[in-house]
C-alpha cells in the first residue's frame, strides 16, 4: 500500500473526474433496460444452460442461506453512503476511496479511469470537490476479500465495488458498462470490479430473491456462472 501521506496530483483531467464523481444518474434521453423479472420458462432455461439441477436451485433458494449474506453487503451499502443504486466505491490501493454516484456512462468511467491510472507512485486523486461527509462514509467500505465476487486481478491498480439491484434498471446500463470497463482493463490487471449486492425492496420487490438466486447459483456452479446469470437477469 503507497503511503497515505504522499503528494496530490491535480491535472486538469484529474479535476474533470473529480467532477463527474460528484454527479448524480445522467440521464440522457436514453431507454434503460429491463431486468428480465417473472419469466419462469426463460428463468428455468437459463439455469439448465449454466449446467444446474433445477431441484438443486430450487432447494438452494428456499433454504435462505444467502439472505445474510445480502444483509450484510446492504448495510456495508449504507454505512458506505448509498442511498441509491447504483452505488459505487473506487478503492485505490494508496488508501483512498472515493464514492461514485449513479449510473454513470460509459464515457464518464473512462474518464474516471484514465485519470487514475495515469497517477505516478505515491500520488492521490483530489477529492477537495467532494463533501467531507461522503469521503468519510466512502471510507466505511469493507475491504475486498476472498468472498467476494470479482473480476480481475485483485491487485489491479483501482477496484471498482459496486453494490447493484438486479431489479433496477439504471443497475441495468451500468452493468453493461462495467463489463466494457473490464473487457478493456481486466486482464491488462488495471482496473477490478467487485459485486455487492443492494436490493431496494421498498421499490423492488424482486430484488433480494433475484440476488439470493445468484447466490444459489454462484454455488452451484462457480463464478463464472453468476456472472453470467447477472447478464442474463440485466438483459446485457
Amino acid at each position: 500500500m503507497e503511503n497515505n501521506n504522499s503528494s496530490y496530483l491535480i491535472p486538469g483531467a484529474i479535476v474533470v473526474a473529480g467532477l463527474l464523481i460528484a454527479g448524480a444518474v445522467f440521464l440522457n434521453g436514453n431507454s434503460f433496460p429491463f431486468p428480465n423479472v417473472n419469466k419462469d420458462q426463460e428463468s428455468r432455461d437459463i439455469i439448465k444452460d449454466l449446467g444446474i439441477n433445477q431441484d438443486d436451485f430450487d432447494a438452494c433458494n428456499v433454504s435462505g442461506r444467502y439472505m445474510a449474506t445480502i444483509d450484510a453487503n446492504l448495510q456495508d451499502a449504507t454505512n458506505s453512503g448509498g442511498e441509491g443504486t447504483p452505488h459505487s466505491i473506487i478503492a485505490l490501493p494508496n488508501g483512498q476511496r472515493i464514492p461514485v454516484s449513479g449510473a454513470q456512462p460509459y464515457e464518464a468511467m473512462k474518464q474516471i479511469i484514465a485519470a487514475v491510472l495515469a497517477l505516478p507512485d505515491g500520488t492521490k486523486i483530489d477529492t477537495s470537490n467532494l463533501a467531507t461527509s461522503t469521503l468519510a462514509a466512502a471510507e466505511k467500505v469493507l475491504p475486498v476479500s476472498a468472498t467476494d465476487h470479482i473480476q480481475g486481478s485483485p491487485e489491479a491498480k483501482m477496484t471498482i465495488i459496486e453494490f447493484s439491484d438486479l431489479e433496477c434498471p439504471y443497475c441495468a446500463t451500468f452493468h453493461v458498462t462495467m463489463e466494457r470497463i473490464i473487457a478493456e482493463h481486466g486482464a491488462s490487471g488495471e482496473v477490478a470490479w467487485v459485486y455487492r449486492h443492494f436490493p431496494l425492496e421498498s421499490i423492488h420487490p424482486q430484488a433480494r430473491p433475484l440476488a439470493h438466486s445468484a447466490e444459489c447459483v454462484n454455488e452451484l456452479a462457480g463464478p463464472n456462472a453468476f456472472w453470467e446469470y447477472l447478464s442474463y437477469i440485466f438483459g446485457s
